[in-house]
C-alpha cells in the first residue's frame, strides 16, 4: 500500500509575479546578507574575491573548456537524435516566424549585442592604452 504525499503550494503574488514564498524570500535574504557583508567589509571581500578569482583562473580553465564542449555535444545530440523532431506546442503547431525571419532576428541580436559591447569597450581600451600612432601631445 502506498501513501500519497502532497505538499501545500506556498505560492503567492508579489509585485505582480507568482512566486514560491519560501524559495524567494530565502534567496533574497541570502543575497542581501552577502551584498551587505561585502559592502561593510570591503577590504576583506576584495582579498577573498581576488584570491578566488586567481585560483579559478589558474586552476579552473579545464573545467570551463570541458563543460562548454560537453554542452555542445549535448546540443548536437538533442538536435540530431529523436528528440530533435519534437515540436514544441504539439504536432499541429506551426512556427510563428519563417526560417529567414529567425535568421534575421538572431543576426540583428548579434549585431546589436556587438554594438552595445564595443560602444563602451573600444573607447575605454583606447583611453587606457592609446594607439602608438596617436600623437603624445593629444593625451589628456
Amino acid at each position: 500500500m502506498s501513501i500519497k504525499v502532497t505538499r501545500k503550494e506556498s505560492t503567492s503574488k508579489f509585485l505582480g509575479l507568482v512566486i514560491n514564498k519560501t524559495v524567494f524570500f530565502s534567496a533574497i535574504t541570502v543575497m542581501f546578507l552577502i551584498v551587505g557583508f561585502t559592502l561593510i567589509f570591503e577590504d576583506e571581500a576584495d582579498l577573498y574575491f581576488g584570491a578566488a578569482q586567481t585560483y579559478v583562473s589558474a586552476h579552473g580553465g579545464w573545467i570551463y573548456t570541458l563543460s562548454v564542449n560537453l554542452f555542445i555535444v549535448f546540443c548536437m545530440y538533442m538536435a540530431f537524435s529523436k528528440f530533435g523532431a519534437i515540436r514544441i506546442g504539439g504536432k499541429k503547431a506551426k512556427p510563428e516566424f519563417s526560417l529567414w525571419a529567425w535568421f534575421a532576428m538572431l543576426f540583428s541580436a548579434g549585431i546589436g549585442n556587438g554594438l552595445v559591447l564595443f560602444s563602451i569597450a573600444d573607447p575605454v581600451r583606447d583611453f587606457l592604452n592609446p594607439p602608438v600612432w596617436l600623437d603624445k601631445t593629444l593625451r589628456l
